[in-house]
């Protein structure tokens, strides 16, 4: 489970710090649309690399907060693109305010929680069982 969430967090990193702002011709990209959460800097092959990554951590295709073909990518269509966002500021948040002082610092550019840590590859974040005896 542990080399899941490595290979998960590796693929975050790799999308995240990543430079270089060019096709696979060499030439320069247009400027993504519609980024409202992530950095604005980001290249399309970081933030797709990123996107297959959150697409695994819950076990969903990209039509489930995307609508039409890759070119449609921009329109916030579905209330799953809405939500979606919502939980990248959640998880940027735990991760920059409510983590700072708990355990080893993060090396820069990586994440302590992610989709995955919560999701598990599944849609709805599985339920722990009720605690035995009833309390803590």
């Amino acid at each position: 489970m542990r080399s899941l969430l490595t290979v998960g967090l590796v693929c975050v990193v790799t999308a995240i710090s990543a430079v270089a702002n060019v096709d696979a011709q060499g030439g320069a990209q247009a400027p993504l649309q519609n980024l409202q959460v992530l950095p604005k800097t980001m290249t399309r092959p970081e933030v797709q690399t990123l996107m297959r990554t959150v697409a695994a951590s819950l076990g969903v295709q990209c039509s489930h907060c995307h609508v039409g073909s890759p070119a449609d990518r921009a329109k916030d269509d579905k209330p799953e693109k809405l939500m979606a966002r919502k939980m990248f500021r959640m998880s940027m948040a735990i991760n920059s305010d409510l983590m700072k002082d708990i355990g080893t610092a993060p090396t820069d550019g990586s994440m302590r929680v992610t989709c995955f840590t919560c999701h598990r590859g599944a849609l709805k974040v599985p339920n722990a069982p009720p605690p035995a005896g009833g309390g803590f």
